[in-house]
């Protein structure tokens, strides 16, 4: 794994503008349980993309991994008790904004429901 993600990096590293090296690193870091990094990578990434239309698979798949990744990191544990119904609230929130622009962008795409599913799950 850490040699799959070292070559991720040197593929962001190589062409920082492409969205499609910043998705393999960021799916790579939601699989390890790194969500905040995985989110970091595609923050503005995948809305600017879809955006200008420039890389609509690209884009989809990060809005896809963003709402993976928010959705996963909404029970994070340590946060305290008070701020954790408000922060997780807000957390699944965009994670069903994220899962719900990927299906827009492409309905026919299996990736975009198994994500709006899995993040809904989350919600209940």
């Amino acid at each position: 794994m850490k040699q799959a993600i070292s070559i991720a990096q040197q593929s962001v590293y190589a062409d920082p503008s492409s969205l499609r090296p910043r998705n393999r690193l960021a799916s790579l870091n939601v699989q390890r349980g790194q969500n905040n990094e995985a989110f970091a990578l595609l923050a503005n990434e995948a809305f600017a993309a879809s955006k200008f239309e420039v890389d609509v698979d690209a884009a989809t798949t990060a809005f896809s991994i963003q709402a993976v990744a928010q959705a996963a990191a909404s029970s994070l544990p340590g946060m305290e008790e008070d701020n954790n119904t408000h922060a997780e609230a807000g957390l699944l929130r965009d994670a069903l904004r994220s899962a719900q622009r990927a299906i827009m962008m492409r309905p026919s795409e299996i990736r975009g429901w198994q994500t709006l599913a899995f993040v809904r799950s989350r919600m209940s």
